[in-house]
């Protein structure tokens, strides 16, 4: 049986919460109208997302 990764923190700097699915490279892609990115690698397959604070 394959073991899943899942990893919960809050960024140092700005406290977001992110979570991350899989252990990958990519990038963060802006979704709900700046609430929230997801985490893409270059196929476009999500694996983790940040979730914005309101201002």
């Amino acid at each position: 049986m394959r073991r899943k990764h899942l990893k919960v923190w809050y960024g140092a700097e700005d406290n977001q919460p992110s979570v991350m699915f899989e252990r990958r490279d990519g990038y963060f892609r802006e979704i709900a109208a700046g609430q929230a990115r997801q985490t893409i690698d270059a196929e476009q397959g999500m694996f983790g997302f940040l979730v914005s604070q309101g201002e």
